[in-house]
């Protein structure tokens, strides 16, 4: 039977390959054109163009999204573009990217009925520098401005495609590959666990000039967000992290925000605890990175 080489990583998670694509705003402007005593092999000239608000939410949609994802997805030593998805969010993930995409379209169908008007201001606003060829057609536009996505299985090729020898070669490589991004994942997640927790601590101190921090709603809905998250994006299965969530669900289980507030001293001593268990547990290794094949044959 040929094995997939897969370890508990991949059983545990996806990869989700995420784009949101749309025109770029930048053009190359003309340096002939330009007076200037300067050497101009050492200038470059640049121009902005889809200079709107319409163009600007496309980017708004796109940074809600992904900022919403980092609390779902794992940190990784995977590329730009690739989120580490646990199963047991991708239900969530998937519903809440179905929204955004759609969003997504309104945005980038207001945005290219605009670009009539906006070729125009850019006719005169750019004098001698405007160039007809940089803006393509509205339809054009709008068609380039999608969301793509796609669940990518990382897995050696097996027997049957390269034969037994070389399988099971690049079965053993890719197992000790996805054994350093477990480590990886799991230094990620302590990481983020210090810094939900060390923000709670510092939100109950004081400032330097002696007065009280504030600890918003919002602050601490991150920290009861991690707790309630955590059993799903440890996939690894770290004992050492999960014993210390479990600590700080047992002091915060049922508290709200003016809970922790009105008994500041008693919870900032209870988060100074949590922070200093966490300090042992954050890994000092850096982390690595695995480039995909298509990514490096086009360097």
């Amino acid at each position: 039977m040929e094995s997939n080489g897969k370890t508990g990583l991949m059983e545990n998670a996806v990869v989700l390959e995420l784009r949101f694509r749309k025109p770029s705003s930048h053009r190359k402007g003309d340096l002939d054109l330009v007076e200037t005593p300067a050497d101009k092999r050492k200038l470059s000239l640049g121009k902005k163009i889809w200079d709107c608000p319409e163009y600007i939410r496309l980017t708004g949609v796109a940074s809600m999204f992904t900022g919403w994802l980092k609390t779902r997805e794992l940190q990784s030593p995977f590329s730009a573009g690739m989120h580490l998805i646990p199963v047991g969010v991708l239900q969530e993930v998937y519903d809440r990217l179905d929204a955004a995409e759609a969003e997504y379209g309104d945005a980038a169908d207001g945005f290219a009925a605009v670009v009539p008007s906006l070729v125009e201001a850019d006719r005169t606003a750019l004098a001698d520098q405007f160039c007809e060829a940089d803006y393509a057609p509205p339809a054009e536009l709008r068609a380039a401005c999608k969301v793509t996505r796609r669940l990518i299985d990382f897995s050696p090729p097996g027997a049957s495609k390269v034969g037994q020898v070389l399988s099971e070669r690049e079965a053993v490589k890719w197992r000790a590959q996805l054994q350093e991004a477990t480590a990886d994942v799991t230094a990620a997640l302590r990481e983020a666990a210090r810094k939900v927790f060390g923000n709670l601590a510092d939100r109950l101190g004081t400032k330097t000039d002696g007065k009280r921090s504030v600890l918003k709603a919002a602050g601490y809905e991150a920290v009861t967000e991690f707790l309630d998250l955590f059993d799903k994006r440890n996939i690894a299965g770290d004992t050492e992290l999960a014993e210390v969530v479990a600590a700080a669900r047992r002091v915060l289980d049922g508290k709200t925000v003016d809970d922790v507030r009105d008994d500041r001293a008693f919870f900032k001593g209870e988060a100074d605890g949590i922070v200093a268990k966490l300090d042992t547990l954050v890994a000092a290794a850096p982390r690595r990175r695995i480039v995909l094949e298509e990514e490096a044959a086009t360097r």
